[in-house]
């Protein structure tokens, strides 16, 4: 997967989820410390303090965020799609959606 703008490598880092439009569903994250990490070569962890939950490839076209999770053994790769509401320099904002309900995730930036 590549990354298809300037604009998006913004992305490349680690991002903790600070908050969440549903904190009820999302305790579990939030107390875990989801991290997610974008690299400069379209790879990215999906990690907390329990170790990595998903890894794969990613991609950013226009304002829409590709995930996809290599897997575990003898299953099919995952692509994730989800809504980039919100990106800048320190603060990414996506919007998970299963077509009748959605939830938004806030991620900061990590200063390495």
């Amino acid at each position: 997967m590549i990354a298809c703008s300037n604009n998006q490598n913004m992305l490349v880092g680690k991002w903790k989820l600070v908050n969440t439009s549903s904190p009820q569903r999302m305790n579990k994250s939030l107390e875990k410390g989801l991290i997610w990490e974008f690299n400069e070569d379209n790879t990215y962890t999906s990690s907390s303090f329990e170790g990595v939950n998903s890894q794969g490839g990613w991609r950013a076209e226009g304002s829409i965020l590709y995930m996809t999770d290599a897997g575990i053994a003898d299953k099919d790769n995952t692509v994730g799609e989800m809504e980039m509401i919100k990106l800048t320099e320190d603060n990414l904002t996506v919007r998970i959606s299963n077509g009748h309900d959605w939830i938004d995730l806030m991620f900061q930036k990590m200063i390495e």
